[in-house]
């Protein structure tokens, strides 16, 4: 029998990266040329979606070329012989780079004959690290073309998120976590502080974090404002039921909530940090310097009181995800780049 590809992901979570995964992996493995083999080296919602992506049951012993899916799982690259060849799709900014175990940048700068990652300024912070620049490529993260959800479920979407039919609706998706900036969206909601105004966030809310913004929002009395969902099977209702999307990011590889706000017809506004300055550069979010929460306020009041302001964004960034970001475009890269390493064991 043919040797696998053996895929390996450090988690399972319903992150942007294993999302890509998902699709790209889904999409193009009839293409590779050789069975796909996967493992997870943790948990999460996501465990039997990738799993299901294996063509190939059962422990692999010795596979045809190994692709880490992460930064966070590269050390694993490590556990093989140098004649396997190895690749490592990194999905993460430069800050989460320089923080990497010494295994996992060994593995990156030292063991990978290819490292794909997500955008220009990912790109660079690899360099920094010290990854040839020739073992580089860009790849950047599959955008899945989505539905126009009935519009019983954006109403659905808007009522468990607190709006009434005459509010704005301000709406941020992701983990809580650090770099996502939670607390510098606390700080946006004093600064937007009409009775028009709602506020949601989409996405895990970690106990400890959680706490932490949840006590600084009701230090400023505006917890009413201000709707924490947790995880959503379906963020699409709800990216729809905004008015405006934003990202309060400190850091963020090349992000995909901009682009799938885009596809149902929303403007993002947010920092111009990592990729979403990227973005911000071809119009696809309305950018502001990082961390003005004062003029990010006053760009999201700009796009609520201007229809055709608001229409700019929303329409780059879904002739984006259409043109350069989609699973055809994105999947002949994916496959030209695995093509590659696995003919090194051919």
């Amino acid at each position: 029998m043919t040797r696998p590809l053996l895929v390996v992901a450090h988690e399972a979570t319903r992150s942007g990266g294993n999302r890509v995964l998902h699709t790209l992996l889904g999409a193009t493995r009839a293409h590779l040329g050789v069975p796909v083999a996967v493992e997870l080296l943790a948990g999460g919602p996501m465990a039997s979606q990738l799993r299901s992506l294996a063509t190939v049951a059962g422990p692999v012993g010795r596979p045809a070329a190994v692709l880490a899916n992460s930064s966070l799982a590269a050390r694993v690259l490590l556990q093989f012989d140098r004649e396997i060849p190895g690749a490592v799709y990194v999905h993460e900014d430069d800050e989460a780079l320089t923080v990497l175990d010494a295994g996992s940048k060994e593995a990156l700068v030292d063991r990978c004959s290819l490292v794909m990652c997500v955008s220009d300024a990912a790109a660079r912070a690899l360099e920094g690290l010290g990854v040839p620049p020739a073992r580089i490529r860009i790849v950047p993260p599959v955008v899945t073309p989505v539905r126009t959800p009935d519009e019983a479920d954006v109403a659905t979407a808007r009522a468990v998120m607190g709006a009434g039919d005459s509010d704005h609706l301000v709406v941020a998706c992701g983990e809580v976590a650090w770099h996502k900036g939670p607390d510098l969206f606390v700080d946006l909601v004093t600064r937007l502080d009409d009775d028009r105004t709602r506020f949601a966030w989409i996405g895990r809310r970690p106990l400890g974090l959680g706490r932490v913004v949840t006590g600084d929002l009701s230090s400023t009395g505006d917890t009413e404002r201000v709707v924490w969902t947790g995880e959503v099977a379906d963020a699409v209702p709800y990216l729809r039921a905004a008015d405006v999307v934003v990202s309060t990011s400190r850091r963020d590889a090349q992000p995909l909530v901009p682009l799938e706000a885009a596809l149902v017809g929303r403007p993002t506004a947010g920092f111009a940090v990592g990729g979403v300055a990227e973005l911000g550069a071809e119009g696809c979010v309305a950018v502001v310097p990082y961390p003005d929460t004062v003029a990010l306020a006053e760009e999201i009041r700009t796009l609520l009181g201007d229809r055709r302001r608001a229409a700019d964004p929303a329409d780059a960034g879904a002739r984006r995800a259409r043109e350069r970001q989609s699973t055809e475009v994105v999947g002949r890269v994916f496959v030209d780049e695995l093509t590659r390493l696995l003919e090194v064991t051919r």
